[in-house]
């Protein structure tokens, strides 16, 4: 049996592989982690949500000149978005992931990887992670089988990256808990580059229907937040029995099933569960 589920294994990806191969980069990944499945099998992790910030959000930018990746992984968001964007520069401050994050960069020549965490000081850090799942990698939150590893951290705004013609645009951060800190040591830059976020807010970080990170926003004046959601309401309220049908669409159809995704204002509180990312400017989008 095992050999069986082995071989049908093998060649549905050696099937997949034929047809993703020809659209998308060849990203290294690191084997049996979360987002090297995703990738193994779709070409990008979170790609539906990639594509739908290429398709309807980026456009809508008045400009799209640099793409801050704070927690950039192995590089898969700073990837796909590198044609969208002059510049992008991605931070990843667990060593390991960054010498992955390196060599994807390398797969495009506006890509600027920096090996350190983003905080609201200068400072080292330990952080947990699970081997299974290395994008999970934290510096709040803390399994009982977790690994740990040193993280140095620095202020952005202390960076002087940017020369004076520069524009940051648009910031993706993913930083498992710590974007309250990630951001304060963005302020400056926040205020003066009204940049478009993207950002990650777990269940765990959630109090009162919102977050820190969320609430520290809206002082900085990030008064519009949205979600990404499937136009049917049953899909967007159901999304186990929404990825069933898609894993049923990709064995049959070679495809995911033909879905319209909207942006959606979020008006009150969130959602008790994980968000992968809400939106936030400071203007409609």
């Amino acid at each position: 049996m095992v050999e069986l589920l082995r071989y049908f294994t093998k060649s549905l990806l050696k099937m997949r592989h034929r047809d993703i191969q020809k659209i998308y980069p060849q990203l290294a990944i690191f084997n049996f982690d979360l987002i090297g499945r995703k990738v193994t099998c779709d070409g990008f992790y979170d790609k539906k949500n990639l594509e739908f910030l290429q398709d309807i959000v980026f456009p809508k930018l008045k400009s799209r000149d640099v793409f801050l990746d704070i927690g950039a992984n192995i590089g898969n968001h700073s990837v796909f978005c590198a044609d969208n964007f002059n510049e992008i520069y991605a931070f990843e401050p667990n060593l390991r992931t960054f010498k992955i994050l390196e060599a994807n960069a390398m797969l495009k020549n506006n890509i600027q990887v920096f090996n350190i965490g983003l905080s609201n000081k200068k400072h080292s850090q330990t952080a947990s992670f699970d081997t299974g799942n290395l994008g999970s990698a934290s510096l709040v939150h803390a399994g009982s089988d977790s690994l740990t590893v040193q993280f140095n951290l620095d202020c952005f705004d202390q960076l002087d990256l940017l020369s004076k013609d520069r524009k940051i645009d648009f910031i993706k951060i993913d930083v498992e808990g710590f974007e309250l800190q990630a951001l304060q040591g963005c302020e400056r830059t926040l205020l003066a580059h009204k940049p478009v976020i993207a950002m990650e807010v777990l269940k765990s970080d959630m109090q009162n229907g919102g977050s820190a990170a969320l609430e520290y926003l809206v002082l900085q004046g990030y008064n519009f937040q949205y979600c990404i959601q499937e136009a049917s309401s049953f899909w967007g309220e159901h999304k186990s029995i929404s990825r069933l049908f898609d894993a049923i669409s990709v064995l049959f159809r070679g495809k995911k099933r033909a879905a319209t995704s909207e942006l959606v204002r979020i008006n009150g509180k969130l959602s008790d569960r994980d968000h992968p990312m809400i939106l936030l400017s400071v203007a409609p989008l």
